[in-house]
């Protein structure tokens, strides 16, 4: 650096013709000097022998990684064909439990073959004896009236049995001038003797008749479903329990923040569908009353939906056949007679009815989802996850009603809105969801005017013969509050579209029904 500094500065008269003065090369010499003096010093070869001397060491650590790696590869190998044999050896256990399946499978379709056979000539037996136990019916009845006028006509004869005896004994004690009419009472009494004998022949005759009647009679019910006493308490707790599951089930899909995306889609099918026929406000936004209309908007079409096709008496004929309103009315007249075709009724193609039950979780996912559209409110995340979960809710509600169904006590859901003490309506309150403990979607009872509220969940009624139905569980209505808070967001949303609020009917209209006189 030294010479560096003094060569940098050179004078202006120190060159001639291009050549460097003397002095300059002179220090320049005395630099290259240094540097080879520097380079020969004990600390400079001492490093060059080191860099020599680690060579050979850095070469043998280099061949033993090579062959560590190469140990590993081979390792891999081994590995790879191990995982192949065991592969192997799954596919061939697969494969020959598959050939065992196919032939079970088989097996199994040819036993069903037989059972459907077996079961279409049952089908027809069960045709031609209930013509006879119509029959046998008419006959039972004409006999028990035969009966009673036969046992009628023996007390009758006993008592005149009696009378001719006192009067034979009083006429014994008269026997001057009285033969002949003693002969004469005695004839009547054998005539009245063997008219006797044969009363009571006949009576026996009747009776024995009678039993085979009866005897004949259990055994068509041998084609009806057995009957049990339903726990009152239980059903309630279950059908309660639905209910809950209903509502969180509508709160965690669509009581939550919804994208713009959404927000912005028309919602005019929700809005104006034929299921839940109360047009209330909807807003279309994330607000807490917009949340809350949006989930009772849902509640009300599903809880509509699954009372129209899943709680009926049977599924062998459909919603429209008015067969529920009929078994309805006659619970109230003759419960007995109604628990009789109910459960005859229900022992009919059960397969069917088995189908039938199946097409119905399909027809309520397709009332829900494309005819009041409501995948238009479905998210990428729920579009699949949803359907889903629906089905399953509506395959939990046909279990739990199909104990009711074969109940031998008459339960009929109604969305009428009466007041009890020992079951008072909830009122729905999306935000109080999650302590939901004691009724669906919130605690507090519904204090409000009756023409102020709509009904989302119905009750559930016990149907007693030539009484009013008496409800067992809770239901849930929309309250006038939460309507008017829903208002008051549309209008200030379209301040020049103010929003008018349908007329809330309350009660639902079906001709020849008990329940919907409440």
């Amino acid at each position: 650096m030294a010479a560096q500094t003094v060569t940098s500065h050179k004078r202006a008269d120190s060159v001639v013709n291009g050549v460097e003065p003397v002095q300059d090369i002179q220090v320049t010499a005395q630099s290259f000097c240094k540097a080879v003096a520097f380079l020969a010093s004990e600390h400079g070869f001492q490093m060059i022998d080191e860099l020599v001397t680690s060579a050979p060491q850095r070469e043998l650590e280099i061949k033993t990684r090579d062959k560590t790696i190469q140990d590993l590869r081979d390792e891999m190998v081994d590995l790879q064909k191990e995982r192949d044999r065991f592969n192997n050896l799954q596919l061939s256990n697969f494969e020959r439990r598959y050939e065992n399946w196919k032939e079970e499978n088989t097996s199994l379709r040819e036993d069903i073959d037989e059972v459907e056979a077996v079961l279409e000539e049952k089908k027809t037996k069960v045709v031609v004896l209930q013509n006879q136990l119509k029959n046998l019916e008419a006959r039972a009845d004409d006999l028990e009236r035969e009966n009673a006028q036969i046992t009628a006509k023996v007390k009758e004869r006993g008592q005149q049995i009696g009378f001719l005896e006192a009067k034979l004994q009083h006429a014994q004690a008269d026997l001057d001038g009285q033969a002949k009419e003693i002969e004469k009472v005695r004839n009547h009494a054998n005539t009245l003797q063997d008219s006797f004998d044969n009363e009571a022949n006949q009576h026996k005759v009747l009776r024995e008749e009678a039993n085979k009647i009866r005897a004949r009679f259990k055994e068509l019910l041998q084609y009806s479903v057995k009957f049990a006493e339903l726990d009152l308490a239980d059903v309630t707790n279950r059908m309660e329990q639905l209910w809950t599951d209903a509502t969180v089930l509508v709160e965690d899909f669509f009581g939550q923040n919804l994208p713009d995306s959404i927000l912005e889609k028309d919602w005019t099918g929700l809005r104006n569908n034929d299921i839940f026929k109360h047009q209330i406000p909807l807003p279309q936004s994330n607000t807490d009353v917009a949340r809350k209309m949006r989930a009772a908007v849902i509640l009300g079409a599903l809880t509509r939906l699954i009372d129209r096709f899943v709680f009926q008496p049977t599924y062998l004929l459909d919603e429209q056949s008015g067969l529920r309103e009929v078994l309805l009315d006659e619970a109230g007249l003759d419960p007995v007679k109604e628990r009789y075709i109910r459960g005859i009724l229900l022992s009919m193609s059960p397969d069917e009815q088995q189908a039938n039950g199946e097409g119905i979780v399909h027809i309520v996912a397709h009332q829900l989802l494309d005819v009041i559209n409501l995948r238009a409110l479905l998210t990428p995340e729920t579009f699949s996850t949803f359907p889903k979960a629906l089905s399953t809710f509506v395959r939990q509600c046909q279990e739990e009603w199909k104990i009711v169904q074969r109940g031998k006590q008459k339960l009929e859901p109604d969305f009428g809105y009466l007041a009890s003490s020992r079951h008072p309506w909830k009122l729905f309150d999306a935000a109080n969801s999650e302590t939901s403990n004691q009724g669906p979607s919130g605690q507090s009872p519904a204090t409000t005017a009756i023409e102020n509220n709509i009904v989302l969940i119905p009750r559930i009624y016990l149907v007693v013969s030539k009484a009013e139905p008496d409800p067992i569980t809770h239901g849930c209505v929309l309250g006038k509050t939460h309507l008017d808070a829903a208002a008051e967001e549309m209008r200030n949303c379209l301040p020049n579209v103010p929003f008018t609020q349908a007329s809330l009917s309350r009660h639902r209209s079906r001709p020849g029904r008990a329940v919907s006189k409440m």
